[in-house]
């Protein structure tokens, strides 16, 4: 059974939010296991490691933004092209409708549309002119 409009929706949300986070938990767990390692690795002294973690901290911070920023900008550029299709879309299919009700209006023969159960839903103007 295909999936709900509301479902297919929850689903792009779900893999727009996945696709910023997981990226950034990957990055944050490779930096604190490499990091760390490295720092233990390079710097003996604790003044300097003091200082070397809280410079490691800042620029965790300015790396992690950095990659926040672009994985945001390139999935609000995929939400604005298609919000800007949509409405190009909808423009089109309202001129379209703008068409056809004048179209149905310059007839002069009486067209009319009526559902199932014999309600009349539309006409044009020359059936209202004929009938009232």
């Amino acid at each position: 059974m295909p999936g709900t409009s509301q479902q297919i929706k929850y689903k792009e949300i779900r893999q727009a939010i996945a696709q910023v986070v997981l990226p950034y938990v990957a990055l944050a767990a490779l930096w604190i296991l490499l990091s760390d390692h490295l720092m233990d690795y390079l710097v003996t002294d604790a003044a300097t490691r003091l200082t070397v973690g809280m410079l490691k901290g800042w620029f965790f911070i300015a790396v992690t933004a950095a990659l926040l920023s672009l994985l945001l900008y390139r999935l609000l550029r995929v939400s604005m092209m298609r919000r800007g299709a949509a409405e190009d879309a909808w423009a089109v299919l309202e001129q379209e409708r703008a068409q056809l009700r004048t179209l149905l209006d310059t007839i002069p023969d009486l067209i009319w549309l009526k559902d199932l159960d014999g309600v009349y839903l539309s006409c044009n103007q020359r059936f209202e002119q004929f009938f009232g």
